[in-house]
């Protein structure tokens, strides 16, 4: 994991980065990727889904609002900007959304 000590040593070993780069590589490395998904676009509710989707969330795309929740496991408040679509993915079927997996689920 990043924040192993063989991890650092080994990455370190390398001469990847300026030594005081160091620290802002590791919490780099900690941020949690965003969630994406796809709508399978050969099923036969696809079409609704994707339509509810953009339905349920197209108020706060438009507005660019965002939903806030407290995190149960960590009790701190969250702000969750709403779901844009992956540009590069067509038909609007495929959606990132700023949380981790965890707290996708």
């Amino acid at each position: 994991t990043p924040a192993s000590e063989a991890f650092v040593e080994y990455y370190k070993a390398q001469s990847i980065l300026p030594e005081g780069e160091w620290e802002r590589f590791i919490a780099c490395l900690k941020t949690p990727l965003p969630a994406s998904f796809r709508i399978n676009d050969s099923g036969q509710f696809a079409a609704g889904v994707q339509s509810g989707f953009e339905k349920r969330f197209s108020g706060l795309m438009a507005a660019g609002a965002e939903h806030e929740y407290v995190d149960e496991a960590t009790q701190t408040r969250v702000v969750v900007p709403p779901p844009k679509p992956l540009e590069w993915y067509p038909g609007r079927m495929a959606w990132q959304v700023n949380l981790s997996r965890h707290q996708l689920r």
